[in-house]
């Protein structure tokens, strides 16, 4: 990843939340982000829920009628 104002580059988490903690908050990292490979083992365990979500859809039905939408200016 690389931070549009600075120009630095990363591509390790670790370092990439230990750089935004020191770059853009007061240099502490928070302690359930700071477990280093129980981090990312927790954080893949939760998603393991989301399997498949988000790949598949439902075909919604058609309103009777257009959809009539009413805006003003200020």
């Amino acid at each position: 990843q690389v931070d549009p104002n600075t120009g630095v580059a990363m591509y390790e988490s670790d370092d990439i939340i230990k750089y935004l903690a020191d770059t853009y908050g007061d240099g502490t990292v928070p302690i359930m982000l700071s477990l280093g490979l129980f981090t990312t083992i927790t954080a893949g365990l939760a998603m393991i829920w989301r399997v498949w979500k988000g790949s598949s859809y439902t075909v919604s039905k058609l309103p009777p009628q257009p959809i009539e939408i009413w805006a003003y200016e200020v």
